[in-house]
């Protein structure tokens, strides 16, 4: 059974009508939605839950130039994308899911050009002066936040039904099933 730590953190990934909505850039190039928009209320009870004794909020949110020149390899990895005008700043794609959009000032949006929600965010000294011991991981592809920054920091996963959807079978299986 995992327990939390001192001083968690909820880190909601992703959650964007580009990722989650029929009408959306996933949709629109062939990928699948209807888990991520099956996990949305999953990830509203937890949010809640994480209110109610004050454990910190975030939220990533992918998004890109008109032109993608911030994109790296976004535009290879997903074909189509750029077609789509998918995840492009300040657009309906890009926008958190009206369900779980921040609801106060302290929760906070780690804006992302990439799957790694550490790489130029800033998003790592935000956890380290709260003194976040523990990210509560939830929401879209949370294996490549693992795999990508894993080492750094003690993760809690929460079950692959409930509230999140992995990226593809590849990183499922790269993923596995074990978490601080």
């Amino acid at each position: 059974m995992n327990r939390l730590k001192s001083d968690p953190a909820l880190l909601i990934i992703d959650m964007q009508n580009g990722f989650c909505d029929t009408s959306g850039s996933f949709s629109q190039i062939g990928m699948p939605v209807t888990r991520q928009a099956a996990i949305i209320p999953s990830i509203k009870h937890l949010r809640e839950v994480c209110r109610a004794p004050g454990i910190p909020i975030s939220y990533t949110q992918t998004g890109f130039a008109k032109d993608y020149s911030d994109a790296g390899i976004a535009e290879d990895e997903l074909p189509g994308l750029k077609d789509t005008k998918g995840f492009i700043r300040g657009t309906w794609d890009a926008e958190i899911d009206d369900e779980l959009k921040p609801e106060s000032e302290e929760e906070v949006v780690v804006q992302k050009t990439r799957n790694n929600a550490f790489w130029q965010t800033g998003f790592e000294q935000q956890l380290a002066e709260k003194d976040i011991n523990q990210i509560i991981a939830t929401g879209v592809a949370t294996n490549i936040l693992r795999r990508v920054h894993g080492a750094r920091r003690a993760y809690l996963r929460l079950p692959r039904s409930d509230c999140e959807r992995l990226h593809g079978d590849s990183e499922r299986s790269a993923a596995g099933d074990e978490y601080d």
